[in-house]
């Protein structure tokens, strides 16, 4: 779908950011069972099929205190959703989500 956006985006001569959402849903599990997100991984999977996005839209049950900076260190920023209180927008904030895509 981000392929198709592109080139909708260059044939009417714009460019609009592109998050790629990374649900919890069917996330992969950590030895404890918690769901995460593997921005790297995920990041080769996308290059080798040639889709270019301009960042990470997170649910925040995949939040771990390193994954704003390595979404930064791509020159992707992690903007974070399903934010459901004060707890767990703070731990948002403490990982760096929040990129502001």
């Amino acid at each position: 779908q981000a392929a198709v956006h592109r080139r909708a985006q260059q044939a009417a001569g714009v460019n609009v950011a592109l998050h790629l959402v990374l649900r919890d849903l069917h996330a992969p599990r950590d030895a404890r069972g918690l769901p995460y997100a593997n921005l790297t991984g995920t990041a080769g999977l996308l290059a080798a099929r040639g889709v270019r996005c301009n960042g990470w839209s997170v649910s925040a049950k995949l939040l771990i205190p390193s994954l704003g900076a390595e979404g930064a260190g791509m020159g992707m920023p992690v903007d974070v959703w399903v934010v459901d209180g004060e707890a767990v927008l703070r731990r948002a904030i403490a990982a760096g989500g929040g990129g502001g895509g």
